[in-house]
């Protein structure tokens, strides 16, 4: 029913949303509503100042800092790797700890676990080399593909197989942030927004 609702809404509207709860998704907050959630279209004596949005940086590879946020690559896939498969929150999605057959989030105690994913793969956009990293929807982006789908190669790896070869050799248009990975000592993306070059 709420969905049906975002027909109505246009560019410059103020919605006055209630009853959604706030989410984890990859260090960024996402706002859920469920049936118990109402949305307002411009609701009376409500305003609402609009921050300016950052816009994207077009770079190369051998440009990028770890300072970098909404930064736009064109990269060529040369490598991809299988699905790495963990248990998070139903509620936050922040990774739960395992013990004993007991999963526990920091924030919402004992609960029952959902799975999560991440495709990490290898860019290249002739300056330089990445590592980046498609979480959860950018992967089925990616990959063109849903959770369900996504969630079968968690017990069949062997058909991840063919479609990582298909996508050996795409060119995407990916959009994301950069971080350092100390461990390995490298910059890596993590994507915010993935298409077809």
């Amino acid at each position: 029913d709420q969905a049906a609702k975002l027909l109505d809404i246009k560019v410059g509207d103020v919605i006055k949303l209630t009853s959604g709860y706030v989410r984890d998704n990859n260090g960024r907050r996402e706002l859920h509503l469920n049936e118990r959630s109402s949305i307002l279209i411009n609701p009376p004596g409500e305003s609402v100042m609009v921050a300016e949005k950052p816009e994207r940086q077009k770079k190369t590879i051998k440009d990028l800092t770890p300072e970098d946020d909404q930064v736009e690559l064109v990269v060529t896939l040369v490598d991809v790797y299988d699905p790495h498969f963990f248990a998070v929150c139903p509620t936050c999605s922040r990774r739960v700890n395992e013990m004993n057959g007991t999963f526990s989030c920091l924030n919402h105690g004992q609960v029952t676990p959902t799975i999560s994913y991440v495709v990490n793969a290898l860019g290249d956009d002739g300056s330089d080399t990445i590592r980046i990293a498609f979480w959860k929807q950018q992967a089925e982006h990616l990959l063109k593909q849903d959770n369900a789908a996504l969630l079968q190669y968690k017990d069949y790896p062997e058909q991840f197989q063919d479609v990582k070869h298909r996508l050996l050799g795409e060119s995407v248009k990916v959009v994301g942030k950069v971080r350092k990975n100390e461990m390995f000592d490298r910059l890596e993306l993590s994507v915010q927004s993935v298409e077809k070059a």
